[in-house]
């Protein structure tokens, strides 16, 4: 029902519309393995729902299109092992029971699941590499990062290859045991209901580069000396105007003011200071937030500060203080 909410409002992609749809189908078949259905219709058997080589590069796929990083050419070609798969696992689904019983005792199929397993576990540590392109990007195009991150994404990974680790060990070694069954039925259960929540929040990063700028030719800077005068004018512009308590800044918005290409600032400033354009601006932040919370004149929480420095939460206020100064703001105006 969620997902049918969503593809309505045009928010879900095709990809983990089809991801959700495998994981579905996965269980079902596992449903009926596992219960005295499939003594009454043994010709359900082996249904073709074993999506070892496709579930997660849909879900590789969906990530990819929902990134900041440029994905104009997708290739399906990881999708191909998938298809196989099926193709194979409908040719298998109308043998006899007899011959599926074979096939599925046999060693071919134990090397089948090994390789499996392993596709999986190179198609994750691919989509954690994805991703930590991905936020490197953002963090040189936005000063607040909070739902861009897609740090669930990542989360969702190490509990799925925690889970696959764990799946094969359950089974060889407590495959009569009703705690581990039920454990792992409620964590794969668990693991689907939240990644779906997530899905539904979240929105597509942009690259505000591509999209919103002009398209222009990029000077390029080469001197180290044209770097250095480039980060000057940004901050004295940062100092003046104080644009950096505006929680939704960008890089594009100093770029629009200052009449600068926005590649060229993140360039002068990745090669000048060695910071991402978030940790740039998080640093006058933190420098605002230092002298208010030493102001016995100022009247505000700890939380009412990093808001007026232009933190957008909380904890991003706490995480970035925390990581520049080296103790929490609440410490810092204590001591």
């Amino acid at each position: 029902m969620m997902l049918y909410y969503y593809v309505n409002k045009k928010r879900p992609t095709l990809f983990i519309g089809l991801f959700l749809l495998t994981v579905g189908l996965e269980n079902l078949s596992l449903f009926i393995e596992e219960t005295k259905i499939i003594e009454i219709y043994p010709e359900l058997k082996s249904l073709p729902f074993n999506f070892l080589f496709l579930t997660l590069p849909l879900f590789y796929l969906y990530i990819k299109e929902i990134s900041i990083l440029d994905t104009k050419k997708i290739n399906y070609g990881i999708l191909l092992p998938g298809l196989l798969e099926l193709i194979l696992g409908i040719i298998l689904f109308f043998q006899s029971y007899e011959t599926k019983e074979r096939i599925e005792d046999s060693t071919f199929y134990i090397i089948y699941l090994v390789i499996g397993y392993f596709f999986i576990l190179s198609v994750g540590i691919k989509i954690i590499l994805w991703l930590k392109k991905h936020l490197c990007k953002v963090k040189e195009q936005y000063s607040s990062i909070i739902h861009k991150q897609l740090r669930w994404s990542r989360i969702f990974i190490i509990l799925l290859l925690i889970y696959l680790l764990i799946a094969p060990i359950a089974v060889f070694f407590f495959e009569e045991n009703l705690i581990m069954n039920v454990f792992l039925e409620i964590y794969d259960l668990v693991l689907v209901y939240w990644i779906v929540v997530q899905v539904i929040q979240q929105e597509p990063v942009l690259s505000i580069i591509t999209e919103e700028v002009k398209e222009e030719e990029i000077v390029k800077i080469e001197s180290t000396k044209e770097f250095e005068t480039l980060v000057n004018e940004v901050t004295e512009y940062i100092h003046l105007s104080r644009i950096f308590t505006n929680t939704d800044l960008t890089i594009v918005d100093i770029g629009n003011a200052l009449d600068i290409h926005p590649k060229r600032i993140s360039n002068a400033i990745n090669s000048t200071l060695e910071k991402n354009f978030n940790k740039y601006i998080n640093s006058f932040r933190i420098e605002n937030a230092k002298s208010l919370l030493k102001n016995a004149n100022i009247n505000l929480s700890v939380e009412g500060i990093g808001m007026e420095s232009g933190f957008k939460s909380k904890s991003a206020f706490y995480n970035a203080f925390k990581k520049e100064v080296g103790m929490t703001p609440a410490k810092y105006r204590d001591q």
